[in-house]
């Protein structure tokens, strides 16, 4: 079974309104603002102007639109992972509502519903899901609830990355293959009789 994530209104969203939490010092009721704060504070350090207009924010759209006037940091990128984590961790420690709709998804695999590629399912569904792994993690380690069939971790990830990446290769390797016979004249037919695999267009002189 699956549960998908997305959207204000979703309990389990990074979007959605809660009644009151604390993270790093201070009172949130909206996720992503924590969230987006902690991005400002390690890429520019304690600016008040920014950090105050983060809080500021009536959304976590609002927050999140401007956030994206910050500048790249590597840093950053190496721990958006981990800062999202706590800040969803204090949410479920300190929510109690959150913390039960967490709960009631017992052993669902969670999935993010959204186009974003690291956090959720990606425009194509082959996403990396980030944020409901997160989510599925901090539910086995808060009610014991573990999603088996569902494999997580680093390591799946580079193996999966690894594999998407080769088969990226192995389309445009195929493509310049195809194309370099198409310059030099050769006239291509359907391959019908290629039962393993995908069906690939080949050159007419090499089905002798």
């Amino acid at each position: 079974n699956v549960r998908f994530v997305k959207g204000e209104s979703d309990i389990l969203s990074m979007f959605n309104v809660k009644k009151s939490f604390r993270y790093a010092s201070r009172a949130h009721t909206i996720p992503e603002v924590a969230y987006q704060m902690s991005k400002a504070e390690i890429t520019v350090g304690r600016d008040h102007e920014i950090l105050d207009n983060l809080y500021n924010c009536k959304s976590g759209k609002e927050a999140k639109e401007l956030a994206k006037d910050l500048p790249y940091s590597r840093l950053w990128e190496n721990q958006k992972r981990d800062e999202m984590k706590k800040v969803v961790r204090q949410v479920v420690l300190q929510d109690q509502e959150t913390r039960e709709a967490l709960k009631e998804t017992g052993v669902k695999i969670l999935k993010h519903n959204v186009a974003d590629s690291f956090w959720g399912t990606g425009p194509y569904g082959n996403g990396r899901n980030e944020y409901g792994i997160i989510l599925m993690e901090l539910r086995r380690e808060t009610f014991g609830l573990e999603s088996v069939d569902v494999p997580t971790g680093s390591r799946y990830h580079d193996n999966r990355d690894n594999r998407l990446r080769y088969n990226r290769f192995r389309g445009n390797r195929d493509n310049r293959f195809r194309q370099n016979n198409v310059n030099r004249g050769y006239n291509y037919r359907y391959n019908q009789n290629f039962t393993r695999g995908p069906r690939y267009y080949q050159p007419y002189n090499q089905w002798y």
